[in-house]
């Protein structure tokens, strides 16, 4: 079906259809979702004959997996037999089958993009977030030259530090060595850049709290405000180490919500615990903020807002039944509330302007149709933006 919509765009385009040199690139596959879980081959795309021919670049739904055709992979060879924090999929004969994980995905050139490519998405972007209310970004970059990040995700497998219960071969993988953490850290945060490092496993989180703890020793956390991004998976101890260390976790509760469905087999019952643990990270004194991580998830701050107080399904399904995934972890709406407004103003040190309606703020805000914080948990997904407001002028919608 994914290949599908390829072909099909290439049919609705006679220009892309009539021009094979055309780099065809396209976002938000994921094997996950399919019913038949395996990873995509070349030979899926090729096999339509619309497609055959022509580079296609498929970037996976979280970020850290491309898809190509056949096409390209001729124009990017030949390619190593491993790569440092990457994997090249390969099949039986030791080929490539046109899927490349993490780092790897550096060896697929893009097309540069033009101005007018630029503006477009930027203006897609900013568009669809203040239709859902959004008045203010924090975008994590993605560029491979300025994202720190240590590991994978959960479904291409984040560092454990004990082995994948579903898969006891591997405890996942690095991007980076260990030492590049405690080498860049210091020097960012010695020059006064906010530190943010992407971190899905408990052996991940715990080598980045490592290195910001050594980084940390006699500085003020408060003014410099190191982030964990997703800090998914963590330990006891290491919950405990956030809080103490001020290091600011950014959590996207709609990944509770996708992941619940096949995370226990994954990590096993015990460890499975440690995962999208917010009540824990709170109650172990750290500041959170949160966030959607889209396009990986939807832009939609209310899917989040109802993830984080339901731990259910947008149906109100979970794997532990209608009261919610360890339903313990749930967020209250006040605590929801701060972590979209006053906790993300902090973690980008803009609460003197953003964050709250007060006098002397910018008035940033969003007018809704009904009241979240009163509506029953079921009528949250119905709730309509009515207006987006930008300094006091309206941006989308009317009142």
């Amino acid at each position: 079906e994914t290949a599908s919509f390829v072909s099909d765009y290439i049919k609705a385009h006679p220009d892309l259809e009539s021009d094979p040199t055309h780099i065809i690139e396209g976002w938000g596959w994921d094997h996950a979702s399919w019913d038949v879980e395996k990873m995509p081959t070349w030979r899926d795309l090729d096999a339509y004959p619309l497609i055959k021919g022509h580079p296609v670049i498929l970037q996976s739904r979280d970020g850290h997996a491309i898809w190509v055709s056949r096409a390209t992979l001729d124009a990017n060879a030949p390619f190593p037999d491993s790569v440092e924090g990457g994997v090249i999929l390969r099949d039986e004969n030791g080929e490539p089958t046109g899927v490349f994980i993490d780092n790897a995905q550096e060896l697929i050139k893009h097309p540069i993009l033009t101005d007018d490519d630029l503006y477009r998405r930027f203006k897609t972007t900013v568009d669809h977030s203040l239709q859902h209310g959004l008045t203010s970004l924090h975008d994590a970059g993605f560029k491979p030259d300025s994202w720190l990040s240590s590991d994978g995700m959960l479904r291409l497998p984040g560092l454990l530090y004990e082995p994948y219960a579903d898969n006891p071969s591997t405890c996942g993988q690095m991007r980076l060595p260990d030492h590049v953490f405690h080498a860049v850290i210091p020097q960012f945060l010695e020059d006064g850049w906010q530190v943010n490092v992407h971190a899905i496993g408990d052996r991940a989180n715990g080598v980045v709290l490592d290195a910001f703890e050594e980084a940390l020793k006699g500085a003020n956390s408060s003014a410099l405000r190191p982030r964990l991004e997703h800090a998914q998976i963590m330990t006891k101890e290491d919950m405990a180490r956030l809080g103490r260390l001020g290091v600011i976790a950014s959590i996207q509760p709609t990944h509770v919500i996708s992941d619940m469905w096949f995370a226990e087999p994954r990590l096993g019952p015990e460890r499975v615990k440690g995962l999208y643990a917010f009540r824990s990270l709170l109650d172990n004194g750290a500041r959170i903020t949160l966030g959607s991580d889209f396009p990986v998830e939807g832009v939609n701050p209310l899917a989040g807002f109802y993830a984080a107080i339901t731990r259910v399904s947008f149906d109100g399904k979970s794997p532990h039944g209608k009261g919610g995934w360890f339903p313990e972890q749930r967020l209250t709406r006040l605590e929801a509330l701060r972590g979209m407004t006053i906790d993300p103003a902090y973690a980008s040190f803009t609460e003197d302007t953003l964050g709250s309606l007060e006098v002397g703020k910018r008035a940033d805000f969003v007018v809704l149709d009904r009241d979240i914080m009163e509506v029953s948990a079921e009528e949250i997904m119905e709730t309509r933006v009515l207006a987006t407001f930008l300094d006091g002028a309206a941006v989308f919608g009317s009142l």
